[in-house]
């Protein structure tokens, strides 16, 4: 199996669709045999900026676009550390996707508490802790 990789751009095109003329593109690329497609972590972040802050999506709509991802085989992501950090992000709207990312990182790696200045972060987290 061939293994490429997807920016931000291209895996968002993918999950909304809407200019019809790059979905297009987007789409026949998918379709390629053989070919296992990799997005970043940072990709997936990137994205979750765009849909918050261009697109003026909800938590709810960020997850539900977001879940697209898991019914495509030739799709491959941090599929542990992203569903961890949904659950964290739906269930805390005072801490931004990022931050959510960084804790259970941190929980997922054994590198736990995630020494942080945000008592925000401190507070919510159950791998954060503040720097006093």
């Amino acid at each position: 199996m061939i293994r490429q990789s997807l920016d931000a751009g291209v895996a968002l095109q993918f999950l909304l669709a809407d200019d019809p003329e790059k979905y297009a593109k987007v789409e026949k690329l998918l379709r390629q045999p053989d070919v296992r497609f990799e997005i970043a972590d940072s990709a997936i972040m990137e994205m979750v900026f765009v849909m918050e802050n261009y697109y003026k999506f909800t938590r709810a709509q960020v997850e539900k676009a977001l879940s697209i991802l898991d019914k495509v085989d030739n799709m491959c992501y941090n599929r542990n550390l992203f569903h961890l950090v949904m659950k964290e992000y739906l269930d805390n709207p005072k801490l931004s996707f990022g931050e959510c990312c960084l804790a259970k990182y941190a929980g997922l790696n054994e590198a736990v508490p995630l020494w942080t200045f945000d008592k925000n972060l401190a507070k919510q987290s159950l791998e954060a802790e503040e720097i006093k």
